[in-house]
């Protein structure tokens, strides 16, 4: 088993304690804007992004939700009609999720607000390179996390 050195350890409590105070501080001030969460709006964004419709599975990987918890999410946004759930006519099992002209309106009037949030409270702190460093790093990391999952298993 590898044992880390405390730099290392204290470079991943500062990555989550980084993710968390980021995230923490939009969903607080998000509240201001919508009685949407955060992880909804994502789900409603990602709907939009690709086209409105989406299979489950495809969305919950999309926005890194479980297949569980994603079913928790679209049924509240469903009871807030701005999404809807349709069959898959090829699959009985399966199910798209499909955002409303009701859940576009609702992105539409948020979004601008949305992007202020994570422009104040993330982007204005890194310049651009460092945005472009942290970005290549960051899809390193989802990459190796996607693709080499026994890698854990091997260090």
């Amino acid at each position: 088993m590898y044992q880390i050195k405390p730099e290392e350890f204290r470079l991943w409590r500062a990555f989550l304690a980084a993710q968390s105070a980021i995230v923490t501080g939009i969903e607080s001030e998000l509240g201001g804007l919508t009685d949407v969460s955060l992880g909804d709006l994502e789900v409603l964004a990602s709907l939009n992004e690709r086209g409105g419709r989406m299979r489950m599975a495809e969305l919950a990987d999309s926005i890194s939700a479980s297949r569980s918890g994603l079913t928790r999410r679209v049924d509240r946004l469903k009871s807030q009609g701005l999404v809807e759930r349709a069959s898959v006519p090829s699959d009985k099992r399966g199910a798209y999720a499909v955002i409303t002209n009701a859940g576009r309106r609702h992105l539409e009037d948020v979004m601008p607000g949305y992007q202020s949030l994570v422009a104040r409270r993330f982007l204005s702190v890194l310049d651009a390179d460092e945005r472009e460093m942290l970005l290549r790093l960051l899809e390193r990391l989802n990459n190796a996390a996607e693709f080499d999952t026994d890698r854990a298993h091997r260090l």
